[in-house]
């Protein structure tokens, strides 16, 4: 699917508050990444630019000329305070308003896992209890994830795609976890750190998985098992499906509902618990390919 939105010098000249010509002069410089047209026009693509914004600490003076949330009211908000204004905005279907309170830190400079963990996870576990309270419908919390699904594909815009030579990744979660959450989560934090990601899907048996790893045969395939109801037949499963993948693909699972028990048996395999857990993980995977 194309993500990329385009954007002109003048229009991200004026989001930041510089001149046309400075900005021209760091394209130029090769400080923001830029293309042109068959016209000879320069263009700059809106994944770049928050990239760029990140990393400067620039402040987008006019957000909405790139059509992105104000996000300098959220910069120094503790994230803790930000999960209930969330879990109202998207019980509500407020998208607008979700989107405002991830998409605006994130444009400030916080981690995408700390937003995951923090604020999204953290929000769906108590839009879950919740429902299992009877203080909301279940229609409220599927309308909930329909929200959240959505704000993550705009999301994803805001990330550059990874180069032709990136890492890849395969995954997706195992039968008995049809929680779509999780593996969207997942796929995005991989492009975040410059991976190129392939999401398979939910609820998907270990022999499924086996022969997608061996046609795909990347450098890292994902397995995330979050879900309680799935663990009975994940041990054995997994266990096969570690031994069946190809020579030089590693192996990574996520969920918070692995036990140590699972984790004893397969030593070579990688758990993490949460995304900031994965982050760091795959930091690491990052600097050896670099110094190799």
């Amino acid at each position: 699917m194309e993500t990329t939105h385009f954007l002109s010098p003048k229009q991200v000249a004026l989001a930041i508050g510089v001149s046309e010509s400075s900005l021209k002069r760091w394209c130029d410089k090769g400080v923001i990444p830029v293309s042109k047209t068959v016209g000879g026009h320069r263009k700059l693509s809106k994944s770049d630019v928050v990239s760029f914004v990140r990393k400067t600490g620039q402040q987008l003076s006019r957000p909405e000329l790139l059509g992105l949330p104000d996000g300098e009211s959220s910069k120094n908000t503790d994230l803790n305070n930000l999960v209930n204004p969330w879990v109202e905005s998207v019980i509500q279907g407020d998208q607008e308003a979700a989107s405002q309170l991830i998409v605006g830190p994130f444009i400030t400079g916080q981690p995408l896992c700390q937003l995951f963990d923090r604020v999204i996870i953290r929000g769906l576990q108590e839009i879950r209890k919740l429902r299992k309270q009877g203080q909301i419908e279940d229609y409220q919390e599927s309308l909930a994830i329909e929200v959240c699904l959505a704000l993550l594909r705009d999301l994803q815009t805001l990330i550059p795609q990874p180069p032709a030579n990136a890492m890849t990744s395969v995954g997706g979660t195992a039968t008995g976890d049809n929680h779509p959450l999780t593996a969207r989560l997942t796929e995005i934090l991989f492009q975040s750190q410059g991976w190129k990601p392939t999401h398979l899907g939910c609820g998907l048996p270990f022999d499924t998985l086996s022969r997608a790893a061996e046609r795909y045969r990347p450098n890292l395939f994902w397995i995330s098992i979050s879900a309680s109801s799935c663990l009975g037949d994940s041990c054995g499963g997994l266990i096969h499906f570690h031994r069946n993948l190809p020579a030089k693909t590693g192996l990574v699972v996520s969920g918070e509902a692995i036990s140590q028990q699972v984790k004893n048996l397969i030593p070579q395999v990688v758990f993490c618990e949460n995304t900031r857990q994965l982050a760091a993980f795959l930091k690491t995977i990052t600097i050896v390919t670099t110094n190799s």
